[in-house]
């Protein structure tokens, strides 16, 4: 397996940031397939943020800030890595692969506690930094789709 610097998310996830885990709502399909949650995470800066498509989220009202996926903002795929809440827990996971096309970005990870586990998000341009798509648990069995909204911030 590739190896990748994880020591910005070790120190994320080490930190506190993300204070609560928690269902997200979205109806399960299999009972096999672990729940993507959501995250609160105040104070969380300079990463691509998402939140289910729907979330009243106010980038100036970090009461707001709850996450479904956050991921690097570095185009160096030797950087690239997510956070995503399975079945409750905060998971880091590995970009493992991508496919850009002229409207899509396509990205799937494995969790680093469990690679068995993977998710893909796709993400199409909503304008400037801000973007729309689906995450969904890919492996061991497909789970279903949840829309996500967000941006990438600096």
């Amino acid at each position: 397996m590739r190896m990748i610097s994880i020591s910005l998310a070790t120190v994320i996830l080490a930190s506190g940031c993300a204070q609560d885990v928690r269902e997200s709502g979205v109806p399960q399909a299999f009972e096999d397939v672990p729940e993507i949650g959501v995250m609160d995470w105040p104070d969380l800066r300079r990463y691509c943020t998402f939140h289910a498509d729907g979330h009243d989220f106010d980038a100036g009202d970090e009461s707001t800030w709850e996450f479904v996926f956050v991921r690097s903002n570095t185009p160096s795929r030797r950087d690239a890595w997510g956070v995503a809440a399975l079945d409750g827990e905060r998971q880091i996971l590995d970009e493992v692969s991508r496919r850009v096309t002229s409207s899509t970005d396509s990205r799937r990870y494995a969790s680093m506690d469990n690679p068995e586990i993977e998710l893909l998000v796709t993400l199409d341009s909503a304008g400037g930094d801000s973007y729309i798509g689906t995450i969904q648990i890919v492996a061991p069995e497909r789970g279903p789709e949840m829309a996500l909204s967000g941006a990438c911030r600096s």
